[in-house]
């Protein structure tokens, strides 16, 4: 009985929605009609690794840049969430970040919808997909500090 794997995948959301993600995209199945899972463990472990390698809340535009093209080449995530994440980059550049002055990803994108939902603009959804992403990241690269979840570590 493994438990432990069990209770993984629920103590870490966005590694639990990346491996569902991966499930849909990479299950191979061959000749004989069963299904291949390395594919899938592959991906996940990838998409892993590469976060691992990234710190969202102290990371320039051209590093996350990087990271998200890397995570979507590896398969960790569709072409729609890499260009949900690519918007972010975009803001960036409009709120005038140089490409390599860090920055800290779920704190701009907290700010971002706080200025829109002060707006009242109607449409805040997009936004708030952006800080979901970036605070599972920041949870994924071990900074719970930066988003008061000490009650978790």
């Amino acid at each position: 009985m493994e438990i432990q794997n069990i209770l993984s995948r629920y103590a870490d959301p966005t590694m639990r929605r990346m491996a569902e993600t991966v499930d849909t995209v990479s299950t191979t199945i061959d000749e004989n009609g069963s299904s291949d899972t390395s594919v899938t463990t592959s991906v996940f472990e990838s998409g892993r690794n590469i976060l691992e390698e990234y710190d969202v809340t102290d990371i320039t535009p051209s590093e996350f840049s990087e990271m998200i093209q890397r995570l979507h080449d590896s398969g960790a995530i569709s072409q729609a969430e890499f260009e949900q994440m690519a918007a972010i980059r975009v803001d960036l550049d409009a709120a005038g970040i140089d490409s390599d002055e860090s920055v800290n990803l779920p704190e701009f994108c907290s700010k971002q919808l706080q200025e829109s939902q002060r707006k009242g603009d109607p449409d805040a959804t997009a936004l708030m997909a952006r800080l979901d992403w970036m605070e599972k990241f920041a949870l994924i690269q071990g900074d719970s500090d930066a988003l008061g979840l000490d009650t978790f570590a």
